[in-house]
């Protein structure tokens, strides 16, 4: 069979079908993510192009909303099951495979820095957030891919803020951040004019 009957026999039967299921559920920009993965995938035209283009929906199933991921997991399988009838080989099951990760937030003295808020961003959309421990680390479970991660913190005196990116998997077992602290409020400095005698 040609890559691109495979193509469009997978469009026709799982994707498209599935696609208008759940439009509703989905958010503008969701929706233009999934049709421009559609455009590309029916312009493969060997399998490599093929397992490329398919990374896409798992970073789009990475970063949607909770409320459609369990549909888009149910996608998953039937894609793969799909793939490999016709003997293309996907492995989901690895690019799904998630890592535990440990921040440790520090301040640039070296304390540790506890309630520090941890945003983590990933395809351009937030899909975790939450505050450091009294030891300034949490600990999280991340799929492969590259991600953006905000941290920062706001006391009575001070504020600070560091963006990091961050690989997974990762070499070392915690990922450092140092937030640089700055005071909240700048104090005024007097002007002095010179007096003429």
């Amino acid at each position: 069979m040609k890559i691109q009957d495979i193509v469009w026999g997978y469009m026709r039967s799982i994707y498209n079908p599935w696609l208008s299921t759940n439009w509703n559920k989905f958010d503008k920009r969701l929706r233009e993510d999934l049709i421009l993965f559609r455009d590309k995938l029916y312009g493969c035209s060997s399998v490599d192009e093929i397992r490329e283009n398919i990374k896409t929906l798992v970073r789009l199933y990475i970063s949607s909303p909770d409320n459609v991921k369990e549909c888009f997991i149910e996608m998953l399988k039937k894609t793969e099951e799909y793939y490999k009838k016709n003997s293309i080989e996907l492995d989901f099951s690895r690019m799904l495979k998630q890592y535990k990760v440990t921040i440790i937030v520090k301040d640039d003295e070296n304390r540790v820095v506890k309630s520090a808020q941890i945003t983590v961003m990933y395809n351009g959309r937030e899909i975790w957030k939450g505050i450091t421990s009294e030891n300034g680390k949490i600990t999280l479970d991340l799929n492969e891919g590259r991600y953006t991660i905000f941290a920062s913190l706001s006391e009575e005196e001070w504020y600070g803020l560091n963006i990091v990116e961050l690989n997974i998997p990762q070499e070392g077992e915690e990922k450092l951040i140092i937030i640089k602290r700055h005071p909240k409020y700048e104090t005024i400095k007097p002007i002095l004019k010179e007096r003429k005698h």
